[in-house]
């Protein structure tokens, strides 16, 4: 899921309507969510995994995906 979500931001890297509109930005935020709720030492701080995540989600944020922002806020935590 990581890699297709950095594909697809080199593809539709301001494209709101893939993202926002079709609601896979929301998708990718739900899909680490889980992750985050089930296997938080799968996104600990440092780890490449965990790297990769905060700069799709930066990229959401920027978009202007809520999920994204309120993700941010969760993962600051572990």
């Amino acid at each position: 899921m990581i890699a297709g979500a950095k594909a697809w931001l080199g593809t539709y890297a301001d494209d709101t309507g893939f993202w926002i509109g079709y609601g896979i930005g929301r998708r990718f935020c739900d899909w680490i969510e889980r992750i985050r709720s089930e296997a938080p030492e799968c996104l600990l701080s440092g780890s490449v995994e965990r790297q990769e995540v905060d700069r799709i989600l930066a990229a959401l944020v920027q978009l202007g995906l809520p999920e994204a922002r309120q993700l941010e806020n969760k993962l600051a935590r572990l």
